[in-house]
């Protein structure tokens, strides 16, 4: 099953979607940008991956885009707000660095993983707050961004993974207003005033 893509006439994808793919494709930018300058700057960046395999990531690096959960902000009768809250996972697998001559393990897989981690955020950050990045190609009256956390506590394995490796994750929550498309066509507040004006000047009291 491919990668639901509505048509027009259908009802249309949540705009929190959409925001989930322009954070990939800016990660994706940053990290083909980073390729030219060190190959091994490289990061490979997928979304909703619930059982990332530690073994299979390319390139040591992997950048995973999850949506946690969606709570109700503000609500009218006509229209609410979603609060989006996204998990932004990063994961390094961890390697031995050893020395050319004697092929001795020099510094230890998990603190070579750490020192990489390290740079990977910086990268993703730099990514995720880029000004042009700001609405991740979503309309400004569509999104409105909000706070970015990190934290380096650890990300579940699910896969039991017995390669060493170091996990990370920045929290980013952002506000979607909603307004059901068959209410679109309501009439404003004013034009309610108005109408109401007119009816009553039709009446003599």
């Amino acid at each position: 099953m491919g990668v639901v893509s509505p048509e027009s006439t259908a009802i249309q994808q949540y705009v929190w979607v959409l925001f989930q793919q322009g954070i990939k494709a800016a990660l994706q930018a940053i990290s083909d940008a980073q390729e030219l300058i060190n190959p091994s700057y490289k990061f490979k960046v997928e979304t909703n991956l619930y059982r990332p395999t530690i073994e299979e990531i390319e390139n040591m690096a992997l950048v995973n885009i999850l949506v946690d959960n969606i709570q109700a902000g503000l609500v009218t009768d006509f229209s609410k707000n979603h609060i989006v809250t996204y998990n932004i996972d990063c994961y390094v697998r961890g390697e031995n660095d050893t020395d050319v001559e004697d092929g001795v393990s020099l510094i230890p897989a998990d603190e070579v993983a750490v020192e990489r981690l390290h740079y990977l955020c910086a990268q993703v950050e730099y990514g995720l707050t880029k000004l042009e990045n700001y609405y991740m190609g979503i309309s400004p009256g569509d999104v409105r961004p909000g706070s970015l956390s990190l934290s380096f506590s650890p990300v579940e394995d699910a896969s039991q993974s017995a390669t060493p490796y170091a996990p990370a994750r920045f929290i980013l929550s952002c506000e979607f207003p909603y307004t059901p498309k068959d209410h679109e066509n309501l009439p404003s507040i004013e034009q309610t005033f108005l109408s109401m004006d007119d009816w009553a000047s039709r009446f003599i009291y």
